[in-house]
């Protein structure tokens, strides 16, 4: 660390940024990179002629990136939207099989309470016509 503070205090020139990267705009070119080895120096009068092409590649490709992740989250959400509404749907015709089954039990019961609503009618015409024979039988006995 004391050594690359030592190069740039004599190249005189402020350390690359993270956050200076990541703040830039479109277009915008990131200046006073300083090269982090020996190996990546080039000679002064090359050096800023290739450094502005390499960083607008950069950027691009930067740029491309962050749009290939935001493509990729939103397909991801469109994803689990459709997922979401298959759920829904599924939820919808298990609901439509259950209201089926309960139309079904109502008409069952309805039918129930028509049988029992019958005998109940032939049980009164049946307890009727007892009491008619024994008023009968006993007018009779009477007589």
């Amino acid at each position: 660390m004391k050594r690359l503070t030592s190069i740039l205090k004599k190249e005189k020139t402020n350390p690359p940024t993270i956050s200076r990267r990541t703040q830039l705009k479109p277009g915008e070119v990131w200046q006073n990179q300083t090269p982090t080895s020996l190996h990546e120096q080039a000679p002064s009068s090359t050096s800023n002629d290739l450094r502005a092409p390499l960083d607008e590649i950069v950027d691009e490709k930067y740029q491309k990136y962050q749009q290939l992740k935001i493509l990729e989250k939103e397909e991801q959400r469109i994803v689990d939207e459709k997922k979401k509404i298959q759920d829904k749907k599924k939820k919808i015709e298990e609901y439509k099989k259950k209201v089926e089954e309960y139309k079904k039990k109502i008409q069952e019961e309805e039918m129930m309470v028509q049988e029992d609503e019958k005998n109940v009618i032939l049980a009164k015409k049946k307890l009727e016509d007892e009491k008619k024979r024994s008023l009968k039988m006993k007018k009779s006995e009477a007589d």
